[in-house]
């Protein structure tokens, strides 16, 4: 993990007495907390023992950003709660051949979507319809500002866990794109 994977927190101190000198020295720890990469797109469990189930798609995954195991449709966390996800396929899939993705434990999303496909006519349609362990997609990269028809089409719909959304960059809209994104995401509030 490099150094820019990490956020520092709060300092803690500690005092100890260092045994034979008679004086007390005061320790200082930095504790770290580790922030995912958003080079790829990522889930972040809240609970370890998960699985991550892909559906229509030949899908790289890895626990560290380095090491990469190919061709998954499911995968089991263990005591991992973070993992990203990567296409293997470099050219643009055909139209209405979407992932779908689903995971069996509450968890978050974020990274940069561009790392599973490209921006083409209903690119990422129905992503993680009715996934009700969804529960926070505010990290999410939706790098383009420009979109194709049905792009994002019900890409949510159904996440009736989801509390927050990505930011939606786009200025640039083509026909039925953002169309029931959010539909029947009852947490949703802005």
């Amino acid at each position: 993990l490099t150094a820019s994977s990490y956020q520092e927190l709060a300092d803690r101190t500690a005092t100890i007495k260092v045994q034979g000198i008679g004086t007390n020295v005061i320790l200082t720890v930095r504790q770290k907390a580790f922030i995912p990469s958003n080079e790829y797109f990522w889930i972040k469990f809240e609970e370890t023992d998960g699985t991550v189930n892909i559906e229509n798609s030949n899908i790289s995954y890895s626990f560290d950003g380095d090491t990469w195991v190919n061709g998954a449709k499911s995968i089991s966390m263990g005591k991992n709660k973070l993992v990203y996800l990567k296409d293997l396929k470099t050219s643009l899939k055909p139209i209405y051949d979407n992932i779908r993705i689903k995971f069996t434990k509450r968890a978050k999303v974020g990274g940069n979507i561009s790392s599973l496909r490209g921006m083409e006519a209903y690119g990422f349609r129905y992503y993680f319809e009715n996934n009700t362990y969804l529960t926070n997609a505010s990290a999410l990269i939706l790098p383009w500002t420009t979109l194709e028809n049905g792009c994002y089409y019900s890409m949510f719909k159904g996440c009736t866990s989801l509390v927050a959304a990505p930011t939606l960059p786009a200025t640039t809209l083509a026909q039925y794109c953002y169309y029931n994104m959010f539909y029947g995401c009852i947490r949703l509030v802005s």
